[in-house]
């Protein structure tokens, strides 16, 4: 599987963003029986723009790169349609509320199949492309 997350790079390397639309990164990942590996790391090409427009860009750009699903903490119910649109799973991790996961905690969860597919949108501001504020 190949999915991408949104990311915060900080000293303690790549943490899952709180945020999906306004992550400052996405960390794209490949999984399998070998284990994974972080393919890249690429800037959120929806900075600057708003609503719709911010989603639609990054939901290009996903899929542009091969992506099969992501993997996020939060989505609004925009970015969520639109990647359910365009044929992307949706996963998150189980996890304790409140804690930011590593890339590769996320990695490991999706290997062991410890993440649930959203049925629906879970970014509890209903913004449209998810979260509020800068790095998230």
């Amino acid at each position: 599987m190949r999915f991408a997350s949104p990311v915060v790079k900080t000293g303690r390397g790549l943490l899952l963003s709180p945020h999906f639309g306004r992550a400052r990164h996405f960390a794209v990942v490949e999984v399998g029986e070998g284990g994974y590996r972080v393919v890249e790391v690429f800037e959120n090409p929806g900075l600057g723009r708003e609503g719709y427009g911010r989603a639609r860009a990054i939901v290009e750009e996903l899929a542009r790169r091969g992506v099969d699903a992501v993997v996020v903490s939060e989505v609004g119910p925009g970015a969520f349609s639109l990647l359910r649109e365009r044929g992307f799973r949706v996963l998150a991790p189980r996890r304790a509320p409140g804690r930011l996961l590593s890339i590769e905690e996320v990695a490991e969860a999706v290997g062991r199949g410890e993440v649930v597919e959203l049925e629906a949108p879970n970014e509890e501001h209903g913004e449209s492309a998810g979260g509020r504020g800068g790095e998230g």
